[in-house]
């Protein structure tokens, strides 16, 4: 074309895609910077449907007069299509094509040559490059350097079927990191789940990149993080937003979405064919994201894989349960025997949703858990004494009304009484209520356990070992570097599920995997001897007491949410701080608790035993305990127990993903 020409563009296809194409050039038109020659549909009857709507031309076939009676071509039609179209309509005018150009670098390779040899323009319909929110992304983290690790999730409601490869049909992910970085994968393994497609993803720089791509359930979710050394950058196009988060700081940046990116991609078509614009998405570009994506492969898994587990309290030790059905498992605990960590220092409360009146997912996720937990260790939980639950009348951050609002909504069966006088002062409470809420019993948990492992087999446990260290390596194996008696070992794995509560970011830190904000508190749990039945006495929700029987008779755990607390804090690097074990606080602890429990006057102090307890850092605001799984790619997760009622049902899930990667195909879409 002469450079100020009107371009007369063809549009290929009215289907979902082509609608919104047709809509523009429409308006483009009216501005005067195109010229609609028409629209090319497949059959007869959407074209007549079309002729119904638009007063432009409408054909069902392409000829070689039409062709080069146009200045470009749009292709809007269905993936598979894309190839054979390009090619047969190259050699006439020139081509804006929706991604993807081809479904394989060698389809791309001859749309190259026949460019080169006809002079024709194939621009690609990359849009996220025209995106305003990717444009304001590009400006904010220019100066911040090379991130060490990229997730995306790019998941759309399950409505379609495709039975080509997604990571083609939704490139998007790959071609915003190119364009912000000028990366591609160097090398990746993925995992199909039915429709939707994992991607753990090598690049050059030592970035890695965890990509969930496809078609999966009724959400629309598309979210891109970038993780720097102290921040994160989290863009969410749904909502046309970033946030820059930094510690317990979050910047929030709205951003428009206009102008529409499908206009000002038309628009740069248009400009290139009037020679106004020389850099644009071309076929270089594509064969570039292209060969990118061929280089992620299938993990080549053995039907019996070597899974590592490290940390030996409930969550790693149920984890090993479970996955011994799928493989060898190997678990590590740097202590004598199971259980002697986090699983020690607790109130072994069999969480039924009571305790958590502000966290909603909390109390949810404690009742979905109930069934499969008591499945497995049922005979572990003591019933048929009585929870108390009661309402401070001050500083309470939930009120009476409130919390029976509460108790009713979740479905929580309870009385209103108060136990006797000498177990609770009544006059500081508005509000007390009966439950049947359980424990279980720590000594008999810890046996079902080794029963399980023991009975069953398939599990080989390293006591004394301590983990110090690991990495991945280029064939999707990982190793672990383990000190034991002195003598140090470098063993690899196909699949490694790190379990070690308060100090799971070690493991992040040793694989250079995203750091996860957690609240270290050094608490003291106080261990006392009270000549009664067991009892559960809990003051609600602040700064208070909480009395707790165990599975041994008369013995009684005690804590104080203010006298508990030695120290806290969150620290930057994710780590369990190195703190000194405090002088014990037990007097006043007890002192404080009796002011609400005059029975405490008959307490006789056992011992008080200290924890690190990592919790959700930020969440002051609900309290939320959920237990986590962190989805690492690479064959990798951390298990993050809220509550240990969770450790079954945290365990299935595991081991329902990794049965996945195990099972799956080499591709299909």
């Amino acid at each position: 074309m002469k450079k100020g020409n009107i371009p007369r563009i063809l549009l290929m296809g009215a289907g979902r895609f082509g609608r919104n194409h047709l809509r523009v050039l429409l308006k483009l038109e009216k501005q005067g910077l195109c010229k609609l020659a028409g629209v090319v549909v497949r059959t007869d009857k959407h074209r007549q449907e079309l002729m119904r709507q638009y007063s432009i031309p409408i054909f069902n076939r392409l000829s070689t007069k039409l062709l080069q009676s146009v200045d470009g071509v749009d292709i809007a039609t269905p993936t598979p299509t894309h190839f054979s179209l390009v090619k047969s309509i190259l050699r006439h005018t020139n081509i804006l094509v929706e991604k993807p150009l081809a479904l394989n670098s060698r389809q791309v390779s001859i749309i190259s040559k026949m460019a080169r040899k006809y002079g024709k323009i194939v621009m690609v319909g990359h849009i996220y490059r025209f995106h305003p929110l990717i444009r304001k992304l590009h400006s904010i983290i220019q100066s911040m350097g090379d991130p060490y690790f990229i997730s995306a999730k790019f998941l759309y409601p399950e409505t379609k079927r495709i039975k080509w490869d997604i990571l083609f049909e939704l490139l998007h992910p790959f071609d915003i990191v190119e364009y912000l970085y000028n990366l591609v994968p160097q090398s990746g393994f993925r995992t199909h789940h039915n429709h939707w497609v994992s991607t753990s993803i090598f690049y050059p720089r030592k970035i890695k990149g965890l990509f969930d791509i496809g078609f999966h359930k009724s959400e629309k979710i598309r979210t891109l993080t970038f993780h720097f050394k102290n921040i994160a950058v989290h863009c969410d196009f749904e909502k046309n937003s970033i946030e820059i988060v930094g510690g317990k700081k979050t910047k929030t940046i709205s951003c428009s979405s206009k102008p529409e990116p499908l206009q000002l991609e038309l628009e740069m078509f248009l400009k290139v064919l009037r020679k106004e614009h020389y850099t644009y998405p071309d076929i270089a570009l594509a064969q570039k994201i292209i060969a990118g994506i061929e280089k992620i492969k299938p993990q080549r898994v053995p039907r019996k894989p070597k899974i590592a587990i490290i940390g030996g309290g409930v969550f790693g030790a149920t984890a090993a349960i479970e996955l011994r059905k799928l493989g060898q498992v190997h678990l590590f605990e740097r202590g004598a025997d199971f259980m002697e960590g986090a699983s020690y220092v607790n109130q072994y409360r069999h969480h039924m949703g009571y305790h958590y009146p502000r966290s909603k997912e909390t109390v949810q996720e404690s009742q979905e858990a109930k069934p499969a937990f008591e499945a497995v260790y049922g005979k572990a939980v003591v019933r048929h004494f009585p929870a108390f639950y009661c309402v401070s009348r001050l500083k309470s951050k939930i009120s009476a009304e409130n919390y029976l609002k509460f108790c009713r909504t979740n479905h929580l069966p309870f009385t209103r009484c108060y136990p006797s006088h000498d177990f609770l002062d009544r006059k500081k409470v508005s509000l007390c209520i009966k439950t049947g809420e359980p424990i279980y019993d720590y000594d008999q948990l810890k046996q079902n356990i080794k029963s399980h492992i023991s009975h069953h087999g398939g599990i080989s446990v390293h006591f004394g070992s301590c983990v110090y260290g690991g990495g991945l390596q280029k064939n999707g194996t990982k190793y672990l570097k383990v000190k034991q008696n002195r003598k140090k070992h470098k063993i690899s794995f196909d699949f490694i599920v790190n379990a070690t509560y308060a100090r799971m970011n070690e493991f992040a830190h040793w694989f250079a995997f995203p750091i996860k904000p957690l609240r270290m508190d050094l608490v003291e749990l106080v261990f006392l001897h009270l000549p009664i039945l067991p009892i559960a006495l809990t003051i609600m929700d602040g700064e208070f007491p909480t009395l707790v029987a165990t599975g041994t008779p008369r013995i009684f755990t005690l804590g104080h949410v203010r006298e508990s607390l030695s120290k806290s804090c969150v620290p930057p690097d994710g780590l369990v701080p190195q703190w000194q074990q405090p002088k014990s606080n037990w007097h006043q602890i007890v002192s404080e608790c009796r002011k609400w429990f005059p029975i405490l006057q008959f307490a006789e102090y056992i011992e008080s035993r200290f924890v690190v307890r990592a919790v959700n850092a930020y969440r002051e605001h609900d309290d939320a305990r959920p237990s986590d799984i962190i989805k690492h790619g690479f064959g990798c997760w951390s298990l993050f127990g809220g509550k240990v009622i969770t450790a079954v049902t945290t365990a299935r899930s595991i081991a329902k993903e990794l049965r996945k990667m195990i099972d799956s195909p080499a591709f299909p879409g």
